[in-house]
């Protein structure tokens, strides 16, 4: 026990008479003193106050003062020049699971703050962020922290099996976020999170359940949940600002694909005709389709009204490289020279999307300016996975072949309000000659009025 006299009563150090640390001194020897190891002229009950025996409790005769009202305290100029400028400590809170083990799983949807809260909390620490594109890779360092593709951390292109032995004499930094994992097949994801433990790093992964699925292979939510030290179900939403359309995010979560189309539509009732959509459509505006045929048959049609209704606007070009390896280089944009005389370059990545003039447009879709852009006016569903779209711009959900892989769900999920979004059919093919797609409201209408002929036909029948 050690402790400040100042703290002890008197009667207090009686009671330790037991105690091996205890020295009585109510008398002290002439001459050599054993108890305080010093030496008395005469026989005295108190040692010198100055001269006290190691471990050896005392009264030191010391009283406590309350403090008084009309005074006033300062520190003594000793201790303000012993004061040390400490920096603030960068170790993560200690109240928050996810500093206290080393595999965590955080689950919820798109815009619940689980990238971010697990950024925050060891961005102190320098972390390194995992991500499945080079684009989420960007929008991380956009951010202020580290972040890289998992393929590139580990050396590792999805061709081939991988072993330790790539990894060489590679920098492994102590904290790991992991986003989206879920597109990691099952049996690399357990391999790379073996290897990262046995080398004692705390690995994070944020991922939503609900994302569509690998395209072979199971969902590793169930496996991880199983492996992981800590398992949390985050329920905020920080994207959505509308209680609507948070209700709509819940209902649909986790259901079958025809639940989520057949909720969609509900919430979205009106569904434009292509030329009504034309009509409406915006340069500004994204289009989300669920395949590339349609997307690539769109964005033609699109082109052809831009010209037509916007030729003073810019047309967006996508950056979708032959040679994939062609990411995160400086890159030449299409178009004139900049002041210097020099051609405008940026560092892109696949789908970032730059603009140019309607002429420009024209030169890169022939292949003038090399076969790496394509326009920008659409995307799949798949591909704005980590994309939050803010108010007011548009989005024009393309309502065909949406009943498989979560993509209702997907898509739904990327705006701020409900009132960005707005469903359209899919839009004709080159060449079709067939009846013109009817929009849900129209099919009513034409079945309701065969309906009548009909029963007309049977009455008079009899």
């Amino acid at each position: 026990m050690a402790t400040d006299s100042i703290y002890v009563r008197k009667a207090a150090l009686y009671k330790l008479e037991g105690d091996e640390s205890f020295k009585p001194h109510e008398i002290h020897p002439k001459g050599k003193c054993r108890i305080c190891y010093t030496r008395h002229e005469e026989e005295t009950p108190m040692p010198p106050r100055d001269v006290i025996a190691p471990a050896q409790w005392r009264d030191k005769g010391e009283q406590l003062y309350m403090p008084l009202w009309h005074a006033v305290y300062a520190p003594d100029p000793e201790y303000i020049a012993n004061i040390k400028d400490l920096p603030d400590s960068s170790a993560p809170l200690y109240d928050d699971p996810l500093t206290r083990h080393q595999l965590s799983y955080l689950n919820g949807g798109g815009g619940s703050g689980k990238t971010t809260r697990a950024i925050e909390l060891f961005r102190g620490k320098n972390p390194l962020v995992f991500t499945p594109t080079h684009r989420l890779a960007k929008e991380m360092r956009a951010r202020g922290v580290q972040a890289q593709t998992y393929h590139s951390f580990f050396r590792w292109s999805g061709q081939t099996d991988w072993t330790p032995e790539r990894m060489g004499q590679k920098f492994i930094p102590r904290e790991i976020i992991w986003r989206r994992f879920v597109q990691c097949p099952n049996p690399y994801l357990n391999i790379f999170l073996e290897w990262l433990n046995d080398r004692g790093v705390q690995v994070i992964c944020c991922g939503d359940q609900a994302q569509p699925p690998q395209i072979t292979g199971e969902m590793p939510h169930d496996w991880l949940r199983r492996r992981g030290d800590y398992y949390e179900e985050v329920l905020a939403d920080h994207r959505v600002k509308e209680p609507a359309l948070k209700a709509l995010k819940r209902e649909i979560r986790l259901k079958p694909d025809r639940v989520q189309c057949r909720a969609m539509r509900q919430a979205l009732p009106a569904c434009l005709g292509w030329d009504r959509f034309v009509e409406a459509w915006k340069p500004g505006d994204l289009i989300l389709t669920s395949r590339q045929k349609v997307r690539d048959r769109a964005q033609a049609r699109l082109f052809e009204s831009h010209e037509k209704h916007f030729p003073d606007l810019p047309v967006p070009l996508l950056y979708r490289p032959k040679d994939t390896r062609r990411q995160n280089v400086m890159v030449t944009i299409p178009g004139p020279l900049v002041l210097d005389g020099r051609p405008d370059q940026q560092e892109l990545v696949l789908n970032d999307v730059v603009e140019v003039s309607l002429q420009t447009a024209r030169e890169g879709l022939d292949g003038i300016w090399g076969q790496d852009w394509a326009l920008g006016y659409a995307i799949t569903v798949h591909s704005s996975q980590g994309l939050t779209i803010a108010d007011p711009q548009k989005v024009w959900i393309i309502d065909d072949f949406l009943q498989w892989s979560n993509l209702a769900y997907l898509a739904v999920s990327r705006v701020e309000y409900m009132h960005q979004l707005e469903r359209v059919v899919c839009p004709p093919e080159e060449g079709s000659e067939g009846p013109p797609i009817l929009t849900e409201q129209q099919l009513r209408k034409v079945i309701a009025k065969k309906l009548v002929a009909h029963k007309r036909q049977d009455k008079s029948r009899g």
